[in-house]
């Protein structure tokens, strides 16, 4: 239950997925991650190689309740029992981020004075490092197409017109909705590399090799703990996370225009949502995108 919210009663569930270069993972997070110290989950100790109390291969000697898969079938069957039992819909909120580049910048062909390349800036300051258009940016984002466009195909093979899905980025009409049809709440995550596992965790019981695929559940589980932090307003405070802004931040605001200099973005959700005809609330044409500082 997340009062804070004002969504007395009713439960929220966040979805998680890293866009890894093999096979994507997916984490569901079922509960507030801030009821516990996340300093045993995040990177921040002095070597920056900690790992406690999460086993991949073990996930019921987890604190936190999350259940995880690799394959998008999977995970459309979950997110569809998260809104749906039997036919009837649930009182839950279902919030569904990846860590890819969902919102970009595009070049407008009406504003014919404008070059190309202008269309290649930051988003924000901490994209910096690893931009939209880097060759890494690029081919997540473009990975992230076709993966998302698997996901909602199998979500839109569940549906009819007494069962429905739409999405939406802001966050004011997923909070408020009250009836189906059910809305998800669409987001990014973006994490640096100083975030990433390193090959080797150093636990108290010693060395540890850290495996591709531990590597991609780590990265879908920051997406969606993240994202926690967001949805209770915990912003601007002291959290789990640390003291924001440096440990956490909303690098982007959904409600915020997105538009710099004139020029006009590309929302991949919405992209793939038009593609597999589900509706969705484009907003200002870019979503919230969270991290950890």
């Amino acid at each position: 239950m997340v009062e804070s919210m004002g969504v007395v009663g009713e439960e929220i569930v966040v979805f998680g997925v890293d866009i890894g270069k093999d096979i994507p993972a997916w984490v569901k997070v079922n509960e507030d991650p801030t009821k516990h110290s996340l300093d045993s989950y995040i990177l921040n100790r002095p070597d920056k190689r900690f790992l406690d109390n999460i086993s991949f291969t073990n996930r019921n000697s987890a604190t936190l309740d999350y259940t995880s898969g690799r394959d998008m079938k999977s995970l459309a069957d979950a997110i569809f029992e998260e809104l749906y039992v039997k036919g009837k819909p649930t009182n839950k909120k279902v919030a569904l981020g990846f860590e890819a580049p969902m919102w970009t910048y595009k070049y407008d062909i009406l504003a014919r004075t404008r070059k190309s390349s202008d269309v290649f800036v930051e988003r924000f300051t901490l994209e910096k490092t690893t931009p939209w258009y880097s060759s890494a940016g690029a081919s997540v984002n473009t990975m992230a197409f076709s993966i998302g466009l698997e996901l909602f195909s199998h979500l839109k093979a569940k549906t009819s017109k007494a069962v429905a899905i739409e999405g939406t980025v802001e966050l004011e009409e997923w909070r408020d909705q009250k009836e189906s049809p059910h809305k998800i709440l669409l987001f990014e995550g973006f994490f640096p590399t100083a975030h990433k596992l390193p090959h080797t965790l150093i636990p108290t019981t010693g060395y540890q090799t850290v495996t591709n695929g531990e590597k991609h559940f780590w990265d879908a589980f920051l997406v969606a703990a993240s994202y926690w932090e967001r949805m209770v307003g915990k912003l601007g405070a002291a959290s789990a996370f640390g003291k924001p802004p440096k440990n956490y931040l909303l690098v982007h605001d959904a409600t915020q225009s997105p538009i710099k200099n004139g020029i006009k973005t590309d929302l991949l959700w919405k992209r793939i949502f038009d593609e597999v005809k589900l509706s969705i609330n484009e907003g200002n044409g870019a979503c919230d995108v969270v991290t950890i500082g």
